[in-house]
C-alpha cells in the first residue's frame, strides 16, 4: 500500500471519528436542553394556574411525546400541556436575545457549549407580582427584571 493510500485511509478515519463525535455532542447537548425545557414548561403551566387567562409560550417545538400524533393528522395526545413556540409566532429569538440582553444563542456543533439559552414567555393582561415568581421557584434574571423596568418607564 502506497503512502498516498495510507494518508487517504487515515483522513477517512478522522472524518468518520469527527462525525461520530459531533453526533454524540449534539445528542448530549439535546438531552441537557430538553430536560431544562420540559421543567421550565411545567413551571410556566403552574404559573398559568395563578394568572387567569394567561398562556405560556415555549422555546422551540413541542417535545412532550416521542412520536407526535399531529404529524399524522391526528389530534394532539396532550392538548392540556402542549404550548406553541415563540418562533411559531414569528419571534426572531436570536435577534431578541442579542438586541435586548446582549446574549448570543449558541448551537452544539463540535463541542458542548459554555451555556444554553432557552426562551419561554407568558402572555397575560395582568401585572405579575415579583413574589409570584419566587413562590413558584422561578428566578427572574437581573436582565429580564431590568428590561421590564425600562419598558414601564418608556410605556412600552
Amino acid at each position: 500500500m502506497g503512502q498516498r493510500a495510507v494518508c487517504q485511509d487515515y483522513l477517512e478515519q478522522q472524518r468518520h471519528r469527527r462525525g461520530r463525535h459531533a453526533r454524540k455532542i449534539k445528542s448530549v447537548g439535546w438531552e441537557i436542553l430538553l430536560s431544562v425545557k420540559l421543567d421550565m414548561e411545567e413551571k410556566l403551566r403552574q404559573l398559568e394556574k395563578h394568572i387567569p387567562g394567561s398562556v405560556s409560550l415555549s422555546s422551540g417545538g413541542c417535545n412532550l411525546c416521542k412520536l407526535c400524533s399531529r404529524k399524522d393528522g391526528h389530534p394532539c395526545r396532550q392538548p392540556d400541556k402542549m404550548r406553541y413556540s415563540l418562533d411559531a409566532f414569528g419571534f426572531d429569538l436570536t435577534a431578541i436575545t442579542k438586541d435586548m440582553f446582549d446574549i448570543d444563542i449558541l448551537w452544539c456543533k463540535e463541542r458542548l457549549l459554555d451555556y444554553f439559552t432557552l426562551i419561554h414567555g407568558i402572555l397575560t393582561k395582568e401585572e405579575m407580582p415579583d413574589d409570584l415568581w419566587g413562590r413558584l421557584g422561578v428566578k427572574i434574571s437581573p436582565l429580564t427584571h431590568h428590561y421590564r423596568e425600562l419598558a414601564q418607564d418608556d410605556n412600552i
